[in-house]
C-alpha cells in the first residue's frame, strides 16, 4: 500500500493517508470516517481493501458495517457488459499510480449507475427483479 483514501458523499467528508503511514492515525480516520455511515461501497472492496486494510491496521469500525461492492453489483446491473473493472480515465497512462480518492469517487459514482439501472429493471421488469432480490437476499 502506498496511498489510502476514502470520502462519505453524504457529508463530504474525505482522508487521504500516505505511506508511510502512521497505524494509529489511519485507524483514527478512518474508523472516524466509519462512525454513522450505513455502508462501506469500494470496487472490489470486499475481497481486497477491507482485507488489505485489516491486516495491515487491524479492527476497523469499516468491518462492522454491510459492504456494497460495485465489482460484485456491476454484473448484475449491466449483465450485457462482460467487463467490469472500474473505469479511471484520469489514468491515462497504464502504469501510471493510482489516485485511491478519485477511485473511491468513481465507485460511488458507479454505485448510482447500478441504482439507476437496477430501479429501471424493477420498473420494466418487475418479476425479474424480484427474483434478483430474492436470489442475493438468500445470499
Amino acid at each position: 500500500m502506498h496511498k489510502i483514501a476514502a470520502f462519505r458523499p453524504d457529508t463530504g467528508a474525505q482522508a487521504v493517508r500516505a505511506s508511510p503511514f502512521d497505524d494509529a492515525a489511519v485507524r483514527r480516520t478512518l474508523d472516524a470516517l466509519a462512525e454513522g455511515a450505513a455502508f462501506v461501497l469500494g470496487h472490489n472492496v470486499a475481497a481486497h481493501d477491507l482485507p488489505a486494510l485489516a491486516h495491515r491496521f487491524g479492527e476497523l469500525r469499516l468491518a462492522g458495517l454491510p459492504v456494497v461492492d460495485t465489482l460484485r453489483l456491476s454484473p448484475i446491473a449491466f449483465p450485457q457488459n462482460p467487463y467490469h473493472r472500474l473505469l479511471k480515465g484520469y489514468k491515462l497512462v497504464r502504469d501510471s499510480l493510482n489516485d485511491p480518492l478519485r477511485d473511491a469517487q468513481l465507485a460511488w459514482q458507479l454505485f448510482r449507475d447500478e441504482w439507476i439501472a437496477l430501479r429501471a429493471l424493477e420498473q420494466s421488469r418487475p418479476l425479474e427483479a424480484a427474483c434478483l432480490h430474492f436470489l442475493l437476499d438468500s445470499a
